[in-house]
């Protein structure tokens, strides 16, 4: 049985889904679906016809309790161990933050330490109101690691960053919602998935190359060294002017009707090759 499943969207070519098939562990990661979730992420990157991953559970069960703790006598034993199990954690989760596609987490239920760390990679946070969320290395004896604190930094605020990571409290929905941990909250009478099919439609309606630009250029800011990087990236957001998304966009807008971004996207890689 494969602990991480990737498939097609059944109703968008190119949405691929990523989910972590454990809920009988509350989707504990194990080092290999670490590595197998690496994996997935490298073939999602190389096929342009992706434009969107979703990263979720199987079901509603959890969305990840975090690392498996229960590896950790053989896999982290020492200090070496953990360096290693530290380096594979890191590149799927650096792989996941600089992906080219669109990231999108679902979440339900746990989302705790190497869940938290996943989901703060992703573009998008979309959490059930039922979900919680933690980070708890403090209460285990070991530390969160630099990439994923700032990580986690960058998207709440210092402040709430050292509270969590302090404490190793659990916070529910509506509080993540609240420190912007997550982008929207799905409400109990509401199903996750047709929530974020929502937010699907909403993203595939808009320019692919623009969005990836976009993205790119999140990147690049959040760098420490960002202001000399502002140069190039004028640079590329300019590069959107000269494409045919940006002429499809405004005589769209002029005729009064949805742009037509997808033959537009295939025009463009034609005239590449």
């Amino acid at each position: 049985m494969s602990f991480i499943i990737m498939q097609d969207h059944p109703q968008w070519r190119s949405v691929r889904l990523l989910m972590i098939n454990r809920p009988e562990k509350h989707n504990a990661l194990t080092l290999a679906m670490w590595e197998q979730l690496l994996e997935y992420l490298l073939q999602c990157d190389a096929d342009p016809s992706v434009r969107l991953v979703i990263l979720r559970g199987v079901d509603d069960t959890a969305f990840c309790s975090g690392a498996d703790i229960s590896e950790f006598p053989t896999y982290r034993a020492n200090k070496e161990q953990a360096k290693l199990h530290k380096q594979i954690t890191d590149r799927t989760t650096q792989r996941l933050a600089t992906l080219r596609p669109l990231t999108l987490a679902a979440i339900s239920g746990a989302c705790f330490g190497g869940g938290l760390q996943l989901a703060t990679a992703c573009d998008i946070r979309l959490a059930h109101e039922s979900a919680r969320f933690a980070i708890t290395p403090v209460k285990l004896g070991f530390v969160y690691g630099p990439y994923e604190t700032n990580l986690l930094k960058r998207i709440v605020g210092e402040a709430t960053a050292k509270e969590l990571l302090y404490t190793g409290a659990s916070i529910t929905a509506q509080e993540a919602l609240r420190v912007g941990l997550i982008t929207k909250i799905c409400p109990n009478s509401t199903n996750l998935e047709q929530f974020t099919n929502q937010m699907i439609h909403s993203l595939l309606q808009a320019a692919p190359e623009a969005q990836q630009i976009t993205k790119k250029m999140f990147e690049h800011l959040a760098s420490d060294d960002a202001i000399t990087h502002y140069t190039a990236l004028e640079h590329m957001a300019n590069r959107t002017l000269d494409r045919p998304e940006y002429r499809e966009g405004i005589q769209a807008f002029l005729e009064k009707r949805q742009p037509h971004y997808a033959q537009q996207q295939k025009s463009t890689q034609h005239n590449r090759e």
